[in-house]
């Protein structure tokens, strides 16, 4: 079962987090340990955004997290933001997804 982050943004615009969201992947797809792809969620209502990133393992997701090029990715993220960001880490119990 797949590993999943969840990084929960305000202030944001839809294109900036886009256009950072596909810079990361161009650039770490197949180099990030156990990356498996993200996506952004906008709620419009409330203003926010849910940044939904996939890892084989939470073991990898972990690797990941303590690289240098995360770190970096996370930096430019404060700066397109309003406040801080609310991370949530969650393991996949079961899925409906075809795979």
């Amino acid at each position: 079962m797949s590993f999943t982050q969840i990084i929960t943004v305000d202030g944001a615009d839809d294109g900036t987090l886009h256009t950072l969201l596909a810079k990361w992947d161009a650039e770490q797809a197949g180099v990030a340990p156990g990356y498996r792809g993200s996506r952004v969620l906008s709620d419009d209502a409330h203003g926010r955004h849910i940044i939904e990133v996939d890892f084989s393992s939470e073991e990898e997701a972990q690797r990941n997290n303590d690289r240098a090029a995360t770190r970096e990715w996370a930096e430019q993220l404060h700066q397109v933001i309003t406040g801080q960001p609310v991370y949530t880490d969650l393991r996949e119990v079961c899925s409906t997804y075809e795979r």
